[in-house]
């Protein structure tokens, strides 16, 4: 009989179990118990237009306790226990705005806001780093935010494109995958994306490709760099890229867009939303196609995207989620299909819980030499996670999930169950102080239990002043196809692959500093140092011959390192115009030949300078991008030489409802080289209408 999907570790699982159950019940302080209550509401406005404005993040610094604007501008916050405290009204795109207030027992505290807009504002509550709503500056952790308007004005296609500007970020092609993301120069298999909190399934060799979502569809990207498993388990060991999508629009609204480009390129869209009382949806669709610049970048793909979102007085908030996508790309078809549905509920004053089921499947047909391979992958998740304010300064998490995946292809047929459990705990201390520190378990039939525990540390002696340090352990589950498979590869002459089911997790541990100054007036900057040590990693070697041909198996051998820094700038000056600066210095080495990874420059720099009116709808981007030399080999002898790109794009509003945008990439023709010859100048331009 096959063991159950944890024999062997279900007691762990149990005395876990117990514990967070015990942690539960001591998080009921009398104190809080006994507190009585008031309320806080308000109005949020344009500063400059005196026009409300939906969808402003107000939080409760300190506390768990937050709303969000409507479309009148107005928000409220119940529940609230008495004492002072500070209150945040930030959006991205706006400078956050904090006052002081005092709630009373039965009363109502009424604070106004007036947003300023700032294209430099690094403001806006972000999810990812500590599964829970978090003011920006006051996250511990280094968070990159790219939000929709910046995508819009930079013509952004793709969530690929968006995040190419980041610094310590390599966007790269890979056989079928145009669109694969490096983190701090580790390989881009140690990346997990995900859509709204949902890794995403299926890809080339076992690489996501974010240039399959389309950018219509996204309200912001949030990238996490180095291990993040205490949160989110396997696969992100070296980061996570979260792409949290658009929500129901504040008012009915429709737009569509036609795009023309190089290599007969073709861009559709649609998109419509509406919002009414406590009930909102959203669809967006998108077909794009391309002739590409050789045989093996021709490419179709179809997405749609639709949500709808459930809200009533802050206290339940629910969505359900649906993804589609189709491509094409040579010899290649596959699809892709993502669905959840998450529930947000506040228990009480001080706790509230989330739950949330997410399925999807993946599907993919190879045609080669004749014949053609088929494969399938399902994955079920179902997940919960229970929030508690403790004390005054400290808010406890606890949650789980269960994944169920099964693959079903001419190389592998199994399954397997992953159990996990969290805990992660926020520590505020003398408002200077932020502690973060987490452990999370994952148990699996094959590989056994993994612990990932981290520690998060903020220092903010200044209001614009942040520094931040981190240390946490990630791991990579291995593959189904790692584990079972047992295949004959007929190119190079043919050979057997057989799966290994003795393997073991890769595992990594990463060190991360920075210092953080601003936003202020005229810029904010950045400087990090990182350090990543990857062991473990799971590569093939010969191991005899079968059938008279070579027999290959999978085995954990080799370590990997990476180190380096980053700097970021941006500026705003003569309010119309706005600079960046980003430079990246990356040292990876394969650790048992102290060669340096391929494809892996030393030193790559971005920079920017972009000019914005509101008054005129005018958005002029010129961008520029080096990249240094790079070993093409694991030998390293072969090189290649280092570039310099520079694009431009142009956004105007015509008539209010009427978009023009023109973009043109590598505007001096540049002819350079990454894993295959690279375009030249290319051209898009785009039409689109909005009511």
């Amino acid at each position: 009989m096959a063991p159950g999907p944890l024999e062997g570790t279900g007691g762990t699982v149990k005395d876990i179990g117990f514990l967070l159950l015990a942690v539960i019940s001591l998080s009921l302080p009398s104190e809080l118990m006994s507190a009585e209550f008031g309320r806080i509401e308000g109005r949020v406005t344009d500063e400059e237009t005196e026009k409300p404005l939906p969808l402003v993040n107000i939080l409760v610094k300190g506390t768990s306790l937050g709303s969000e604007t409507d479309k009148e501008g107005r928000y409220f916050i119940r529940d609230v226990s008495c004492g002072d405290y500070e209150i945040i009204a930030t959006m991205m795109g706006y400078r956050a705005v904090t006052k002081e207030v005092s709630v009373r027992a039965g009363e109502i505290s009424a604070i106004d806001f007036n947003l300023q807009e700032s294209p430099i504002e690094m403001g806006g509550i972000v999810v990812t780093a500590t599964r829970t709503n978090k003011y920006l500056a006051d996250v511990p952790i280094r968070v990159d935010v790219i939000p929709a308007k910046e995508i819009e004005r930079a013509n952004n296609q793709t969530a690929a494109d968006a995040v190419a500007w980041l610094t310590a970020v390599s966007v790269e092609g890979s056989g079928y995958s145009r669109g694969v993301v490096r983190l701090q120069g580790l390989p881009a298999k140690y990346t997990l994306v995900m859509i709204d909190g949902q890794r995403v399934r299926g890809g080339h060799a076992d690489d996501i490709d974010l240039s399959q979502i389309p950018a219509d569809m996204i309200e912001r990207i949030e990238i996490l760099k180095g291990p993040c498993s205490a949160l989110y388990g396997s696969d992100a060991l070296g980061g996570v890229i979260n792409v949290i999508t658009k929500s129901a629009p504040p008012k009915l609204s429709s737009t569509g867009s036609i795009s023309y480009g190089t290599y007969n390129t073709q861009i559709y869209r649609l998109s419509h939303g509406l919002k009414a009382n406590n009930i909102g949806y959203i669809a967006t669709g998108t077909r794009s196609k391309t002739d590409g610049l050789e045989e093996w970048s021709r490419y179709t793909a179809n997405n749609v995207f639709t949500k709808v979102n459930y809200g009533k007085d802050n206290k339940i908030i629910g969505s359900i989620n649906y993804y589609w996508e189709d491509r094409i790309l040579l010899d290649m078809k596959e699809k892709k299909l993502n669905s959840n549905i998450k529930g947000n509920w506040r228990l009480d004053r001080f706790s509230t819980m989330k739950i949330g089921g997410y399925w999807s499947q993946y599907n993919r047909s190879l045609a080669s030499h004749g014949d053609t391979s088929t494969s399938e992958e399902i994955g079920f998740r179902t997940e919960f996670q229970y929030d508690r304010q403790v004390f005054a300064n400290n808010l406890l998490t606890i949650g789980g999930d269960y994944s169920y995946n099964k693959s079903t292809s001419d190389i592998v047929d199994g399954s397997e169950n992953i159990k996990s459990l969290f805990i992660q705990d926020q520590i505020e201390w003398l408002d200077m102080f932020l502690v973060i520190h987490g452990l999370r378990m994952d148990a699996h039939t094959d590989w056994g239990v993994q612990y990932n525990p981290k520690l998060n540390l903020m220092y903010k002696p200044l209001d614009r002043l942040g520094i931040r340090a981190s240390i946490g352990r990630g791991f990579k589950a291995p593959t189904l196809s790692q584990l079972h498979m047992f295949w004959y590869h007929r190119f190079g002459g043919g050979f057997w692959i057989k799966g290994n089911s003795n393997l073991s997790p890769e595992k990594s541990i990463g060190y991360q500093v920075g210092v953080e100054v601003g936003p202020f007036v005229p810029g904010w900057c950045n400087l990090s140092l990182f350090w990543n040590d990857v062991r473990d990693m799971i590569t093939i070697e010969e191991i005899g011959t079968y059938g008279g041909k070579p027999l290959l198996s999978y085995i954990n051998a080799e370590r990997v390192n990476t180190k380096g820094a980053e700097f970021e700038l941006r500026t705003n000056f003569l309010e119309y115009f706005t600079t960046s600066l980003g430079y990246t210095y990356t040292i990876a080495r394969d650790m048992d030949t102290e060669k340096e990874l391929t494809y892996t420059p030393r030193h790559k720099l971005i920079g920017g300078l972009s000019f914005h009116s509101e008054q005129i709808g005018l958005t002029l981007d010129l961008r520029g991008e080096y990249t240094g030399r790079r070993y093409i080999d694991s030998d390293n002898t072969n090189i290649l030489d280092g570039y310099y790109l520079l694009h431009s794009k142009l956004n105007a509003t015509v008539f209010k409802h009427l978009k023009l945008s023109f973009a043109v990439n590598n505007i001096l023709d540049f002819q350079y080289e990454e894993m295959s010859e690279m375009p030249g100048r290319t051209f898009l331009g785009s039409v689109g209408i909005s009511f």
